[in-house]
């Protein structure tokens, strides 16, 4: 098994240990989503594939796993790192790119990193699929303006 299908098997057993009915449905939709949209835009943009869906499957890790969104993308972040760290599968660097880019996705109208972009982008893009006719901010209607193009 690779790092990617180990990670997975983590998150799995976190969602289904501490996540239940419509929250855990809603987790394993927008976490997966939102790592796959992740995986095509690393494609795209040339990024690694697995640090890109692993920040995806972990973008909102803290909203699952605690019932609380509560400046989700930090605590997200500080969980993950621990996550990462212990299963010894990835480098210093890795660990800080995906680390960075999590503690970096709510800030929608801020440009950052190349990692960071791509999580807000496929964080934007998963939630215009499911919603398309929800109503969105002017930080995430200018990325999905963008994106179109």
């Amino acid at each position: 098994m690779n790092k990617l299908d180990e990670i997975k098997e983590i998150l799995y057993k976190e969602l289904e240990g501490k996540c239940f009915g419509y929250k855990k449905k809603n987790g394993y939709d927008h976490l997966f989503g939102t790592s796959a949209i992740c995986a095509l835009l690393a494609y795209q943009r040339h990024l690694d594939l697995d640090i890109a869906s692993i920040i995806g499957l972990f973008h909102d890790y803290s909203t699952y796993v605690t019932g609380n969104s509560f400046k989700h993308a930090l605590r997200s972040s500080e969980l993950v790192k621990k996550i990462l760290i212990e299963s010894d599968f990835f480098n210093e660097e890795e660990i800080s790119i995906i680390v960075t880019a999590i503690s970096n996705h709510s800030q929608k109208g801020i440009i950052q990193d190349e990692y960071s972009e791509l999580i807000k982008d496929a964080d934007v893009l998963h939630q215009y699929f499911q919603q398309t006719n929800a109503v969105f901010s002017e930080d995430y209607n200018r990325r999905l303006k963008l994106l179109k193009k």
